[in-house]
């Protein structure tokens, strides 16, 4: 129960949030919603290490899903022609792997995964060669819309992709030191009923961060400091 802040016979669903889609709060830190069964959790599940080609001048999409026995899809890679060509004129490799655990519990996004807010598989995405970038391209990933009776509706969506946005690192096996970047703002994708779109003009290691959640604990914890300094010893 210490690590997920569930009993041992339920599992960690997200953050609990009260009627107006707000995180909910308890002992300074957002209550975890305990179900038997995850339907909508994706944040726990490992993206299939894949490598597909990219021709010049040719778009792309790539569905990505998850490693093992899991089927549902975890992301989706939107790429326009021309979005990426080899510097050297060569044929270009995209690869996608997962992002080892220890690189979670360590590496930059090590706050994220020990506070429990991130809300989507956490995905490298890299060239195997140099590359310039054209347009850009559009990664799309699924996200965690569990609630206490089953699945957020549109709307409840909508209201989640508000609080949440895609971080960055450029180096997902640095230490905890090295700093995440946001990237942008989520729009809803199609890579899960409820998923974060957002434009990429980088290559790199990408996860969808609960901003709402931190910003609630951060609230209720300068509450508690203020309430304990105006109480006095």
């Amino acid at each position: 129960e210490a690590k997920t802040g569930c009993p041992a016979t339920m599992k960690n669903c997200g953050p609990e949030r009260d009627a107006n889609g707000a995180v909910v709060i308890e002992n300074g830190k957002p209550k975890p919603l305990c179900k038997a069964t995850c339907a909508a959790v994706f944040s726990s599940l490992e993206p299939k290490a894949v490598s597909t080609a990219i021709e010049a001048g040719v778009a792309k999409n790539l569905d990505i899903t998850a490693e093992g026995g899991e089927s549902k899809s975890l992301a989706k890679v939107l790429l326009p022609a021309g979005a990426l060509t080899s510097e050297t004129g060569g044929a270009v490799n995209l690869v996608v792997t997962p992002v080892p655990d220890s690189d979670k519990a360590h590496g930059p996004f090590a706050s994220f995964t020990n506070s429990s807010t991130l809300r989507s598989p956490m995905i490298t995405v890299k060239p195997d060669v140099a590359v310039k970038i054209g347009a850009g391209f559009e990664l799309d990933l699924a996200v965690d819309a569990e609630k206490a009776d089953g699945v957020m509706s549109e709307a409840e969506c909508t209201a989640l992709l508000s609080s949440i946005a895609p971080y960055s690192a450029d180096d997902a096996s640095a230490g905890s030191e090295s700093k995440t970047s946001r990237v942008a703002s989520c729009t809803k994708g199609t890579a899960s009923d409820c998923s974060c779109k957002f434009p990429v003009r980088h290559l790199t290691t990408f996860a969808i961060v609960d901003e709402g959640s931190i910003v609630a604990a951060d609230k209720v914890a300068a509450q508690e400091f203020a309430a304990s300094m105006s109480s006095g010893p």
